[in-house]
């Protein structure tokens, strides 16, 4: 599946078997990005919008 949606231009990040990370320009993007998802046979069970170098950080420290 990633590689399908690096194909179509966007660059996504496997974080674990169950999660990954992508960088939009624009929250307005996030409802193509979903569809693009599922056209490549993803199953969708959440979607968080991390956003700002404080969400980053907690993520970091998290994992």
């Amino acid at each position: 599946m990633a590689k399908k949606l690096n194909e179509s231009g966007i660059k996504t990040e496997l974080n674990e078997t169950h999660k990954i990370a992508v960088v939009l320009n624009s929250k307005e993007e996030i409802p193509t990005f979903i569809k693009k998802l599922i056209e490549a046979g993803a199953l969708i069970y959440e979607v968080k919008i991390l956003e700002g170098l404080e969400e980053w950080f907690l993520n970091l420290i998290e994992n």
